[in-house]
Formats: structure tokens, sequence, C-alpha cells
């Protein structure tokens, strides 16, 4: 699979490091009808409880980092660790390969580089094959924001990350009073808020939260929104 993003393509759409297979290769393809070039930018990725963080980092290798594209021109790039991870969790970085425009094309003013994001994850030296992410420990709280509002927050305490595709509140009558606006990963030992927030009456009115993950659906209920208490008793199926 791959994105497509102005006249770069490029596939697969996330990477995913162990001790049996180091190294990876990503590819990517002008599609357009002029040369490019691009560039990868590497980032380690941390989430602050509302979204992403991104820093600069070394511990992540892209060979090359610069890219000259002629029209219809595919090529690859090398993926790897510097080091193994030898920590206990699962480790994640952003690699973000940007075009660079021409700052003043054909009379068009300044042109804005298109970045296209691939999620690299590397398991734990010592992690055994085929091991995956525990999604029915999931759990999540009410965060109340500066609008009276609520955001919905996930909270993962396992080693591996959890891929939010959707999620939804649900009334007692199954009316959907809120879904997120957008699919999220929630990595390990982390918390993430799915957009947007929920607002009374809404908010008062939900009695399950619905996370339609890659591994299935977990159904977790909702208490009172007193904004402080962790749902922690899922219900899978």
């Amino acid at each position: 699979m791959a994105v497509l993003a102005g006249s770069l393509r490029v596939g697969p759409t996330r990477i995913d490091l162990t001790a049996q297979k180091p190294v990876a290769v990503l590819e990517v393809q002008n599609s357009g009808d002029s040369p490019t070039l691009a560039q990868v930018d590497l980032f380690d990725w941390s989430e602050d409880g509302k979204g992403d963080v991104f820093t600069p980092t070394t511990d992540l290798v892209a060979t090359p980092i610069v890219l000259s594209l002629a029209p219809g021109e595919t090529r690859l790039i090398r993926v790897g660790l510097r080091s193994q991870n030898h920590t206990d969790a699962e480790r994640a970085w952003r690699l973000f390969v940007r075009e660079i425009p021409s700052t003043f094309e054909g009379g068009m003013g300044l042109q804005f580089a298109v970045r296209i994001g691939v999620p690299v994850f590397a398991q734990p030296a010592n992690t055994r094959p085929g091991a995956v992410s525990a999604g029915s420990e999931l759990s999540w709280r009410w965060v109340p924001d500066i609008e009276g509002c609520a955001n919905v927050q996930i909270s993962n305490p396992t080693v591996r990350h959890a891929r939010v595709l959707s999620g939804e509140l649900l009334s007692h009558t199954g009316e959907v009073l809120w879904r997120s606006s957008e699919p999220g990963y929630v990595l390990a030992w982390s918390r993430r808020a799915l957009a947007p927030s929920l607002c009374p009456p809404s908010i008062k009115e939900a009695v399950t939260l619905r996370l339609n993950l890659d591994s299935g659906i977990l159904d977790l209920p909702v208490f009172a929104p007193s904004l402080v208490v962790d749902a922690n008793t899922p219900n899978t199926h």
C-alpha cells in the first residue's frame, strides 16, 4: 500500500523493524510530469496525552537522504536502526518524505512542500516473532478543555502500539453522539486524545465508547463525566 501526495508516491505506509528484520526498503516515486527533489527527515515519535510530539533523531538511519527524481522515476530508500532496541517496549519514529519545489515557479509565487509521514516501529530485541498489541487492555478517561467540553483520551499500558481507526460514543439506544475525526496511533505506554471534543448535553447521554481497532472492536463503558475517572472494564467482541 502507498500514499500519494502532490507528485510523490510513497510506500509502504508503515515500517516494522525487528531483530530478524533490522532494515526495510521504502519506495519513493515521482508520479508527476516534471523532475522533483525530495528529502527524508527523521524524528523520534512520542505522545504528550494530546497528540504527537516529534524530535529530530539520529537513532533511525535512512539512505539516501536526498533524492532527485525524474518524471515517473522510482527510487529506493533503505531504513534501519543505528543500534537494536534494547528497551522493554516498542520504540516509534516518523519518517517524512518531503517534496522540495522551486521557490518560484512560472509566476505562481511561493510553492509549499508536500510532506508524507511514514510510521516506523522497532520491537525490543528479545520480542518473540508474531507478538501483537493487546488492544483489550486500552482504557480511557474524560479530559476537560477550556470550552467546558471534554476530550476522549485513550491510554495504552502495553509495550506495543494500538491503532484506533475510529472512535464513537453511543447513547443507550445506539445513537452515535460523537465520532472521532481521524485515525490515530496510541503508542506504547502512552496516552492520546481523540479529536474533536464532546460538549454538553451529549456528554451526559453517552453510555458506550466504541473503538474500532486494527485488531477488532472494543466497547468500553462510559461513567458519569466527572472528568477524572478512567474506564477500565472493556468488553471485546
